[in-house]
């Protein structure tokens, strides 16, 4: 990808004070000194966030926010836009990989439902501080699709792709309004980092995501205008929208791997009348292993299975 004057839009130097039509803070955020150097870092609690407003010139354009942020302690950070998820992603250091002790950078890829945007950066985990030196962004011409023939027909090499938690986000994501939208813009980005796979749900928690003579269809979703509100949709009867999907993947030598997200248990005499305790053990034997040594998710679990 090149990027030249022609593309560049702005570039925020979080070291710099800004006003307040410009810039926000929540907690105790500051501009610190460091043998790696200067950046601007938010409280080490959850919640404790910094962001920015600055205006692109054409919606619906790929852009990408170059962002630079400290890789010198452990981190856990979410990135948004503060409305939908068109610029959301996360990062995290230390943990799982070594602290190389300099500046990173990561290029996040977002299609804008505005000309008025914003980026937040907000700390996720206690003692995980949010950090960031500058973000440059660029309008782009296109997303060149990168040529990964030889990596995709290596069958000693693990898939590569993407996967959505929940179907309800389509109109909040990719700066798409619309399913037909959201297609284009999905295929063309998976084009462009290589991955060849999406997960996604045709099911989710009360019923199928598609017509079905079988059962209930129950398909919901929301929608971010450009009036910048969220807009819910929900219906009985939803379109065939997953035989596009599949239409324009066959064509564009993509795979779809279908996933279910199923409540089985809201309706279970059995199970609901059990003890708090016992339906926590059985929710966390079935599903989630892993929380016996992730004790704080025990409230969580409660509160979902009540």
């Amino acid at each position: 990808m090149k990027l030249n004057k022609h593309n560049f839009i702005v570039r925020i130097d979080c070291i710099k004070e800004y006003n307040e039509q410009e810039y926000f803070e929540h907690g105790d955020v500051r501009v610190v000194d460091t043998q790696i150097g200067r950046y601007r870092e938010a409280e080490a609690k959850p919640l404790s966030r910094f962001g920015y407003r600055f205006t692109i010139r054409n919606i619906g354009k790929p852009h990408v926010a170059i962002i630079r942020y400290p890789d010198d302690k452990r981190r856990y950070m979410c990135i948004m836009d503060g409305t939908c998820y068109d610029l959301t992603t996360g990062i995290f250091t230390d943990f799982a990989q070594p602290i190389s002790g300099e500046m990173l950078e990561i290029h996040q890829i977002f299609w804008p439902r505005w000309n008025d945007c914003s980026i937040v950066f907000m700390t996720w985990g206690h003692g995980e501080p949010a950090a960031v030196a500058s973000i440059k962004i660029y309008e782009l011409d296109e997303l060149p699709a990168l040529n990964s023939t030889q990596i995709h027909n290596d069958p000693s090499r693990r898939e590569f792709g993407v996967q959505y938690e929940d179907p309800c986000g389509t109109g909040a994501s990719e700066g798409a309004i619309s399913k037909d939208e959201w297609i284009d813009r999905i295929i063309s980005y998976m084009h462009y980092t290589g991955q060849k796979l999406l997960v996604y749900p045709i099911a989710w928690y009360h019923g199928p995501q598609f017509p079905s003579d079988r059962e209930p269809s129950d398909a919901f979703d929301v929608v971010v205008a450009r009036d910048r509100r969220q807009y819910s949709r929900w219906t009985t009867q939803p379109p065939d929208w997953y035989s596009d999907l599949l239409n324009r993947f066959e064509e564009e030598g993509l795979e779809y791997q279908a996933s279910l997200t199923l409540s089985i248990f809201r309706n279970s005499r059995a199970f609901n009348s059990k003890p708090l305790e016992k339906r926590f053990i059985l929710f966390q034997t079935i599903f989630h292993p892993a929380f016996n040594t992730f004790r704080n998710s025990y409230s969580f679990c409660l509160s979902v299975i009540k």
